[in-house]
């Protein structure tokens, strides 16, 4: 981003304009995914929880998610700084307890609708994207690929603890149930 900032004189007082101009066009380098259900039983669906760490709302218009075979554009619409965003194959069934945004990938097959698994707990990945407005050229901003070492629990999420690699099982914990949102 830039700052200009200019002097003007209303009668007799000072005023100072400021104009900052941040960097909206481009790739939020923060958005991330922190946390994924992967294997749920019993009903609920998979999801994807997003995050925007930073100060300013992002632009959700060319964020995907995707898995091999798979893959959709998040949606339109803001994510607000320091928000999450839940990425979900049944809003109907998903567990929500802060009530935060949901997306609906339901039709998409990226994610399970809770009856149908579309992720594979013995070995997958999953993209997050995004594709510059008005081109073609798509950057894979996160990926996570997981294989059967991971030994992934049932009804247990997958938490990114923000340092080391995503692509390593030891920068991951299990929580039980999940805590999409939080």
């Amino acid at each position: 981003g830039s700052t200009a900032s200019r002097q003007m004189y209303m009668g007799d007082e000072q005023v100072r304009i400021t104009l900052e101009v941040h960097d909206a066009g481009r790739i939020p380098s923060g958005m991330r995914i922190t946390e994924m259900m992967v294997d749920p039983e019993l009903g609920p669906p998979e999801w994807v929880e997003i995050e925007n760490p930073g100060g300013f709302a992002v632009n959700l218009s060319g964020w995907s998610l995707a898995h091999p075979g798979a893959f959709t554009l998040i949606g339109d619409g803001a994510l607000s700084g320091g928000s999450r965003i839940i990425c979900t194959g049944n809003p109907s069934l998903q567990y929500n307890p802060t009530n935060v945004q949901m997306i609906d990938l339901s039709a998409s097959g990226v994610l399970g609708t809770g009856a149908i698994d579309a992720l594979s707990v013995n070995g997958d990945t999953i993209d997050l994207s995004w594709t510059e407005p008005g081109t073609v050229d798509t950057q894979i901003v996160m990926r996570v690929t997981w294989d059967s070492s991971w030994a992934i629990e049932s009804n247990a999420s997958l938490t990114y603890d923000l340092v080391g690699s995503p692509l390593s099982v030891d920068s991951w914990t299990s929580m039980p149930v999940g805590t999409p949102g939080w």
